[in-house]
């Protein structure tokens, strides 16, 4: 009887020991590998983020690409006095003023542009020269108004405006 009971816990033993050395490595093998799956499917997903955040911004590129293509006339090179005269003799007949003088002079020099000085004088009622501002300030060119001075004549109002223009080298 003592050997029944004896076998039997040796059995016991063993099966406890096969577990041990067999099963217990596996199973920490298993939970490591399927450490290795959650860390790689984080870094997926945090990929799968970007690559959808390059395609908006491709597809917004693409969208504004029209738009790059109107900046260039925001800084255009190299200065053409015609086309800025012509642009300013334009918005004052659109906005119902009449310019008496345009004066083209040397701005300032940067590193990346130049400006060139525009000194324009004329006649208009307040709502033709605050239209004509308007213009200056929506146009695609880029002006800074550096002076303005009105006085009042008999037909309205006399004006003098000093405007800086911008150009590429």
């Amino acid at each position: 009887m003592k050997s029944r009971g004896l076998f039997g816990s040796i059995l016991i033993a063993a099966a406890l020991a096969a577990l041990f050395i067999l099963v217990i490595p596996a199973y920490d093998e298993i939970r490591a590998v399927q450490q290795a799956i959650n860390e790689r499917e984080a870094v997926l997903g945090d990929l799968e983020d970007a690559l959808s955040s390059v395609k908006k911004l491709k597809s917004e590129m693409a969208s504004n690409s029209t738009n790059v293509g109107k900046a260039g006339g925001i800084v255009t090179g190299p200065k053409n006095n015609d086309e800025i005269i012509v642009a300013l003799e334009a918005m004052a007949n659109e906005s119902g003023i009449q310019l008496s003088s345009i004066e083209m002079g040397k701005g300032k020099s940067e590193k990346q542009y130049e400006t060139i000085t525009v000194k324009l004088s004329g006649v208009g009622i307040y709502s033709g020269i605050q239209l004509f501002l308007d213009k200056i300030e929506k146009n695609t060119r880029l002006f800074d108004v550096v002076k303005l001075s009105l006085a009042k004549t008999g037909i309205g109002l006399r004006f003098n405006i000093e405007l800086g223009v911008y150009y590429l080298e």
